[in-house]
């Protein structure tokens, strides 16, 4: 696919055939999360079961909230100031479940289908402290009062999967897949807000929304030669999605400057994709290896509302290339420099019209005219693989047009709201190291580490914006056997603050202990 912002992605399924009955149980708790999964296996002979499942419950967290914010004019003088401090508890509890099954007609036929169900829901609570100033001169005494927001998400997603595989005998590696693929989604979302101390005022939000995506596709590999092979597909993709919102206010005079059209409304978004792909692979001489593709995609996009707004539709067609070259330099040293190119469409969280009150000074909502963008990337590659270490160093630089992120700005005196925006377009250049070693079969340790600049020169509704930053992150693992199926485990994580044309939004981390005890020789 087309679709992501990531280089070249081959993925390789493989029917994995069952034979006799197994399972497996498995559950963690802890400070933070508590985890629990099981997984069935049966086969025998051409048919296959799988069944798994699993759930996710995490403790309720307790944060604290401070934000500042501050207006000033071409002069520097401050217009206003709002400060905001406070706390919050939230939880989440997720689920999943899935069945695969496959059925070998013959040695050349086979079918394959998979059930997915899963879901999550998220609650929060907090309350703010709020104090809201104009200037020193106009409003020497601020404002104080406090709001709380109390909110609630469930979503739930199902999709199934059928595939259809056909070899043929008169030549090994050559394949025939056909395959088919619905998967649908049901959210409910509800946002109280109340502010007590300074123009009372409780705001109450809901949306409703559904829909779902189906996709058809077939793929057709062709061999000839020693190591090479054409590659070529179709594919068609149908998504479909209603959003249903409406938002009631016990004292709209507080917010007549909000259209009740932008309040509540019913939003229809419809996407379909068309691709057609042609791919190769040769192997030349010298040990060299080379990957040669190109894709085309043609999206059609309409939107629609229940009253007020007109519908819309657009449409544009994109030829997305790539090319790999590798040399092995020896039996475990690879040397790759590839171009990808990449689009990104915006998701339904990105265009949604429904309006989120965070409070009478900050509002905000999706961009239902948002473009895709568009990457292009090069990348050089070294890999080398020796008995109990592997490692990998990539360089590249990145080319990103029209990137879409969230952009405040001031609607009305001191209202401020946040959009998505196809704010401009960004240059990077990038490191990216990952590691894994083993030592003396006891411990095994494996990290990660990605280091790329932002930097972007745009102009937004005639105001000219740059912004260069450093972005990183980094991951660290480790598993120490102690003997008699006693394992330690540890994992850390951090992410550097992600950046906007306007700023940078907060850093996240995590670290985690286990011990493991496997029992009966991992029977």
């Amino acid at each position: 696919d087309a679709d992501g912002e990531a280089g070249i992605i081959n993925i390789i399924t493989n029917q994995k055939n069952i034979e006799g009955f197994n399972a497996s149980v498995n559950t963690n708790t802890g400070t933070r999360v508590n985890r629990s999964s099981f997984n069935l296996n049966a086969g025998k002979n051409r048919f296959g079961i799988s069944a798994s499942g699993g759930a996710r419950y995490g403790w309720p967290r307790d944060g604290n909230i401070s934000d500042r914010n501050t207006v000033f004019d071409g002069a520097g003088e401050m217009l206003s100031l709002q400060t905001k401090n406070g706390n919050f508890v939230g939880n989440w509890v997720g689920y999943r479940g899935s069945i695969d099954i496959y059925y070998d007609i013959n040695q050349y036929n086979s079918i394959t289908s998979n059930i997915h169900v899963g879901g999550h829901k998220k609650s929060n609570e907090s309350g703010e402290d709020v104090s809201y100033q104009e200037s020193i001169a106009m409003m020497p005494t601020p404002i104080e009062y406090f709001v709380s927001d109390t909110s609630s998400n469930n979503d739930t997603e199902y999709e199934w999967t059928l595939n259809y595989i056909k070899s043929f005998p008169e030549q090994e590696g050559r394949e025939l897949t056909v395959s088919f693929q619905y998967g649908g989604h049901i959210h409910d979302d509800d946002k109280i807000i109340q502010q007590v101390g300074y123009e009372d005022i409780i705001v109450d939000n809901m949306m409703d929304g559904d829909g779902y995506e189906m996709t058809g596709q077939i793929d057709y590999v062709h061999p000839f030669g020693d190591e090479n092979k054409i590659e070529l597909g179709l594919k068609r993709i149908n998504r479909y999605t209603i959003n249903d919102y409406s938002t009631e206010i016990d004292n709209p005079d507080l917010l007549s400057w909000l259209p009740s059209a932008d309040l509540t409304n019913v939003f229809y978004y419809d996407q379909e994709v068309s691709a057609a792909y042609l791919s190769t692979t040769f192997s030349l001489p010298y040990d060299i290896g080379l990957l040669l593709g190109t894709r085309y995609e043609h999206t059609n996009i309409a939107g629609d509302y229940d009253s007020d707004y007109d519908s819309f539709t657009n449409s544009y067609n994109n030829i997305v290339p790539n090319l790999t070259v590798s040399k092995k330099l020896n039996m475990f040293q690879t040397l790759k420099l590839s171009y990808t190119n990449r689009i990104q469409r915006p998701d339904i969280h990105r265009i949604n019209t429904n309006i989120e009150i965070t409070d009478l000074n900050n509002i905000s909502m999706g961009n239902p005219e948002l473009t895709p963008s568009q990457s292009h990337q090069i990348e050089l590659g070294y890999t080398s693989f020796k008995p109990g270490l592997m490692t990998s160093f990539f360089l590249y630089y990145k080319e990103k047009y029209d990137v879409v992120e969230a952009f405040t700005s001031i609607l009305y005196g001191n209202i401020f709201e946040t959009n998505y925006l196809n704010t401009g377009d960004n240059y990077s250049y990038g490191f990216n190291f990952f590691g894994s070693s083993t030592i003396k079969k006891v411990l095994t340790v494996r990290g990660s580490f990605d280091i790329y600049t932002y930097n972007m020169e745009t102009s937004i509704r005639d105001v000219a914006l740059s912004r260069e930053s450093l972005i990183y992150k980094y991951s660290l693992s480790a598993n120490l056997k102690l003997g008699n199926g006693y394992k330690v485990e540890g994992r850390t994580f951090f992410r550097s603050p992600r950046q906007t044309i306007q700023g940078e939004r907060p850093s996240f981390s995590m670290m985690s202990f286990g011990l493991k005890k496997e029992f009966n020789n991992k029977r």
